[in-house]
């Protein structure tokens, strides 16, 4: 099983042209401030019996902006495959922005499955005054409900 971690935009893993020979997990979590960058990615699964599970978890804060254009290949051959994206961005501010674009190309029909999820959510007060009311200040509502 491999794992990559991905936190740092400065120096992020290269994801480009990414096969996938062992099962594999990539978690990109991170908060950004002020910050602006692309993030491609393209995994390709060519072998059979093999797994990917991409996480993204950002939070974006200031006039921070990310483009995450995300391109998933099972190619003919990579039977019994599975794969899946998710990705939750969170907009702390009314200047950051996320465009984050998720496509599988399936070529073969007998993968055990295949999927893409997104949500992008900003995060205002309001959102946090169920917990505020309990005695959570703000940034600690805030950042329960990022899970991050």
């Amino acid at each position: 099983m491999k794992i990559i971690n991905i936190t740092n935009i400065e120096n992020p893993y290269d994801l480009k042209d990414f096969e996938v020979n062992e099962d594999t997990t990539i978690n990109f979590i991170s908060r950004i401030y002020d910050k602006s960058f692309e993030l491609p990615i393209k995994i390709i699964h060519r072998k059979p019996d093999l797994s990917s599970n991409i996480t993204i978890r950002i939070a974006l804060f200031g006039q921070s902006q990310v483009r995450i254009p995300v391109e998933i290949y099972v190619v003919k051959g990579a039977v019994n495959t599975y794969t899946n994206f998710q990705a939750s961005v969170f907009i702390m501010s009314n200047e950051s922005k996320a465009d984050i674009t998720p496509s599988l190309f399936i070529h073969e029909k007998a993968i055990r499955g295949a999927g893409h999820s997104l949500v992008i959510k900003n995060i205002k007060q309001k959102d946090t005054l169920y917990l505020q009311s309990r005695g959570i200040k703000f940034e600690k509502a805030r950042d329960l409900i990022m899970n991050l």
